[in-house]
């Protein structure tokens, strides 16, 4: 291969392994080291001295180069050469998410960090399925996060499948298939579901059970942690937007007021995620929900203001529905931005309730969400008001004739 660089040639393009640092991890195939190398700082991949003289091993460390060295994405590491026995790709100053995960990291505690971390891993994997290659290692220990930044690097690509290179391809029995599904996708995504369950994030059930679902699509990963609904397919004309509106927005279903199992309004898909929750409350259930109450005042007063903006933001909305002036998609475009901001403030109000009152269970969490005035005021209101709005919405794209696309754009 044109990328092979025999041991005689170009002496100076060598890695000096005794000037090296060795790392910790690496397997137990391979050790790791952090030099420099070309004036840049790099990191080296090489085999045990045990496993240097044998095919297989040096089979596979030239497939993960080749795989490796055609692929450019932010979240995949940059090969530079492969030599006989060792890989040089660019040095990532970082962490893995199981030694992360180990030691308990306080960032991996903010659901926020982690659906930013699931997406750019589905966008990692998606940019891979594209290009005809499925990683087959998704785990905790082949991913990266950089220590500045904290964006993640899906690494390791001794186990990838593509179809030119298929004689290595993962451990399907690890993943719970078939050995017929070597290679597949679908260990893809059944590593990202392993890696998600060992995660908190609201909606994480719901997140994993598309993982393991026939026929798992990236694209779908990507509107659930998006807090998106698909409501706009390919070519079809003017959907009936009362139900895709509300849909794509909130979804808000089962309010029990009064009730010993109240359960905060919910999108469906938290309804969803909390449905095992919903067993009967224990004794003194009173106690409880009293607790429950004097939590949620604490929280009232810090959401509040967030809650207030999303307040008045309905009430540009329906302005918006009464001003005829306005298209179907300048309407749609509002609606969208109001949705952003909505679940960007909901997501931080479950976590100041996470630091407010830290080791809550997910059914003590609802539970205090629901006795909020502030959280169940807002998605009281917002129910109607999304409603009428989605019938606006439908009637003025059907009286302009438009046909809804994927781009919201005619």
């Amino acid at each position: 291969m044109s990328q092979f660089i025999d041991t005689g040639e170009r002496e100076s393009s060598q890695i000096d392994f005794g000037g090296a640092r060795r790392l910790p991890g690496g397997g137990t195939t391979c050790d790791l080291y952090r030099t420099r190398w070309q004036r840049r700082e790099v990191f080296v991949k090489r085999l045990k001295e045990v496993y240097r003289t044998q095919p297989l091993y040096l089979d596979a460390m030239e497939k993960e180069f080749e795989v490796g060295v055609t692929l450019h994405h932010p979240s995949l590491p940059e090969y530079r050469e492969l030599h006989r026995d060792y890989i040089v790709m660019d040095f990532i100053d970082g962490s893995t998410l199981a030694s992360m995960m180990r030691q308990g990291d306080p960032w991996l505690a903010r659901p926020r960090n982690v659906r930013a971390m699931l997406r750019e891993l589905v966008d990692a994997v998606d940019y891979l399925h594209r290009h005809n290659v499925a990683h087959c290692d998704i785990k905790p220990d082949n991913i990266m996060i950089t220590a500045r930044t904290k964006h993640l690097v899906l690494i390791d690509f001794d186990k990838s499948y593509t179809d030119a290179l298929n004689d290595t391809c993962g451990d399907p029995a690890r993943y719970g298939l078939h050995p017929r599904d070597a290679g597949s996708c679908e260990l893809d995504f059944r590593g990202i579901a392993l890696v998600a369950e060992q995660l908190q994030f609201p909606g994480r059930k719901r997140f994993v059970r598309t993982c393991l679902a026939p026929q798992a699509s990236c694209e779908r990963l990507s509107e659930i942690l998006n807090g998106r609904r698909r409501i706009w397919p390919v070519a079809v004309a003017a959907v009936p937007a009362a139900v895709g509106i509300c849909a794509y927005l909130y979804n808000i279903s089962l309010e029990k007021e009064d009730s010993a199992d109240t359960i905060a309004p919910a999108t469906q898909e938290q309804l969803r995620d909390t449905v095992e929750h919903t067993i009967a409350i224990p004794i003194k259930q009173e106690e409880l929900l009293d607790e429950a109450e004097r939590m949620a005042a604490v929280l009232d007063e810090r959401i509040a203001p967030a809650f207030n903006e999303l307040h008045a933001g309905l009430d540009r909305l329906a302005a918006i529905k009464n001003d005829s002036t306005y298209s179907g998609w300048q309407m749609l475009d509002s609606i969208r931005a109001h949705d952003d901001r909505a679940d960007e403030y909901i997501s931080e109000a479950f976590e100041i309730l996470n630091e407010t009152f830290p080791g809550l269970s997910e059914r003590e969490k609802w539970r205090v969400m629901g006795k909020s005035k502030v959280y169940t005021g807002y998605t009281r209101s917002a129910t109607p008001e999304m409603r009428d709005f989605g019938h606006e919405l439908e009637r003025r794209i059907t009286a302009a004739g438009e046909k809804i696309t994927a781009d919201p754009r005619p």
